[in-house]
């Protein structure tokens, strides 16, 4: 990098912003031996990719080295810390709005945009990804999510196929179906999964941007990180989609839009005062309904 030069016995250690900006490391943390490589000129000490001027360093703030100028955010996501120039870690509150959450995302922890998700349980309790819920009361094949723009290239399209258990006669999902437009993906109750007819050996990646893999709890089916299938061993059937889907979807899990009243909404447009019609109404018709 900039400032710095070859030497056969260079100081990693010593030259270093982190091992300057605060108590020295701690036995076994740093070594006092010198090994062949680049170490910065004289009066620049080393910020992890680059060598600046001893007077820019960062800060230690909790026993981690962090840059002039970066923020980190605590746990909770209840404060934000920030490195300045002077050495001083200075921190406020924050509060994540409503309609963020707080997690680590692409390995940054911070209030992000909360994720739509959609779910049916055992017994047949469904949640819509605003937040509506009541009993499904119909079985068969549902078209629970899709993009509605079906020119879209990162279409997709979810049916569950509701039946009834007979133990208990209970409503759970025996089936789901994740379409693609390059494929189709069928996850069974017996942790089986098919993609195009052929049965795969999972974990598996059929197409591109496709993984499809079994987990502690269930087998998850997920496409560029913008919708994520999981088939829960207890017949749960849960679909999440990125915050950049909001308004774009369709199907008996509404719109995900924010507005939980809108999802009252059958698949005709009609408003409706039972969540079962509204579900109801959102048939598969390129299932049969035979025998149900």
């Amino acid at each position: 990098p900039t400032n710095s030069h070859y030497d056969v016995c260079a100081d990693t250690c010593g030259t270093a912003c982190a091992s300057l900006a605060g108590p020295g490391p701690g036995p076994g943390t740093c070594s006092n031996a010198c090994f062949e490589g680049c170490q910065c000129d004289p009066g620049f000490v080393s910020d992890g990719d680059k060598c600046v001027p001893m007077d820019t360093c960062g800060c230690i703030y909790e026993g981690r080295y962090i840059k002039s100028g970066q923020s980190v955010v605590s746990k909770g996501c209840d404060s934000v810390c920030t490195c300045h120039a002077s050495g001083a870690v200075l921190c406020k509150k924050l509060q994540c709005a409503g309609g963020e959450t707080c997690g680590v995302r692409d390995g940054v922890r911070g209030c992000h945009p909360k994720e739509g998700v959609c779910a049916v349980k055992p017994g047949g309790h469904f949640a819509s990804y605003d937040g509506l819920g009541g009993a499904m009361g119909h079985l068969g094949a549902l078209e629970f999510t899709a993009l509605c723009d079906q020119n879209s290239a990162q279409w997709f399209r979810v049916v569950v196929d509701v039946r009834l258990c007979e133990k208990g006669g209970r409503f759970v999902a025996a089936a789901v179906y994740v379409f693609f437009k390059d494929t189709v993906i069928a996850v069974n109750d017996r942790r089986e999964a098919w993609a195009n007819g052929r049965k795969l050996s999972l974990p598996s990646a059929p197409v591109k941007d496709l993984s499809v893999r079994v987990t502690d709890s269930a087998v998850l089916v997920e496409r560029w990180s913008s919708v994520r299938v999981s088939f829960s061993f207890t017949e749960e059937v849960k679909v999440t989609v990125s915050v950049h889907l909001a308004g774009k979807v369709c199907g008996a899990c509404g719109n995900y839009n924010g507005n939980a009243k809108d999802d009252m909404t059958t698949a005709s447009g009609k408003v409706s005062v039972s969540v079962s019609d509204v579900i109801g109404s959102w048939r598969a018709g390129d299932f049969s309904g035979c025998g149900l």
